[in-house]
């Protein structure tokens, strides 16, 4: 792939014998047409392909919350380009073809909007979550900071974000989400992050922990300010392909 600033007669889109023009976010480019291979993939490539395609099924229910959660990460890239790159890199856990997402390292957002301070989750009963925080804030945020989050459950491969009846703002400092009926009694995970109402600026989220119904005594982990990435895996934080 070549860049151009200026051609002869301007930028062209478009074919031209076996080269394209195209434009993406003010940059334009020229590309070759892409040549199939008759060759099977070798087993590496096969293996990153399926590495790959694992992370954006991953990604594919809060592609909208990373768009914006990861929008000014690069310049060149979106924001699902860069929260698939980071994510890929930092929350896979597991090789080849048992991969898992480590939902303790996995972020839907990364920036310099000041974080909750403390954070946590409860399950209060079969359908009923809350989210708390610590409401606190400064020069670096603000108190009408709106909240952003995922409840995921992996085992569904589904995923609650804000709505309209499920929205807050930092100065709230709490949110209580009905769990939809198809939802109740399935694990499930929970980030959060903050958005400013008068910028693109967000907060890098936060992981709260979560709640497994499968073992004798559901495990609800509470993280008092962001995590830092670690070597160890919790077992509350894995999404084990079947």
């Amino acid at each position: 792939m070549a860049r151009y600033k200026n051609g002869i007669n301007g930028p062209f889109r478009g074919k031209a014998g076996s080269v394209v023009g195209c434009k993406w976010k003010e940059i334009d480019y020229i590309r070759g047409l892409p040549k199939r291979s008759s060759k099977p993939p070798t087993k590496k490539k096969a293996t990153a392909q399926q590495v790959f395609a694992f992370v954006q099924k991953w990604l594919k229910p809060i592609n909208g919350l990373v768009n914006v959660g990861f929008a000014d990460v690069h310049p060149n890239r979106t924001g699902l380009m860069s929260a698939h790159s980071y994510n890929q890199l930092n929350a896979l856990a597991g090789g080849y073809p048992n991969m898992e997402i480590d939902y303790s390292k996995a972020r839907f957002s990364m920036g310099s909007l000041r974080p909750a301070s403390s954070a946590s989750m409860q399950l209060i009963n079969d359908h009923t979550l809350l989210i708390e925080w610590d409401t606190s804030w400064d020069s670096t945020c603000s108190y009408d900071d709106s909240l952003m989050y995922f409840i995921y459950f992996p085992d569904l491969g589904q995923v609650m974000l804000p709505g309209e009846s499920r929205s807050a703002q930092r100065k709230d400092g709490r949110l209580i989400v009905n769990l939809e009926k198809e939802f109740i009694n399935s694990r499930l995970e929970v980030q959060i992050a903050f958005k400013s109402v008068l910028t693109s600026a967000v907060s890098t989220s936060q992981y709260l922990g979560g709640i497994r119904f499968d073992a004798e005594v559901p495990e609800i982990p509470t993280v008092k300010e962001p995590r830092e990435f670690c070597a160890t895996v919790s077992l509350t934080g894995i999404l084990r392909v079947k």
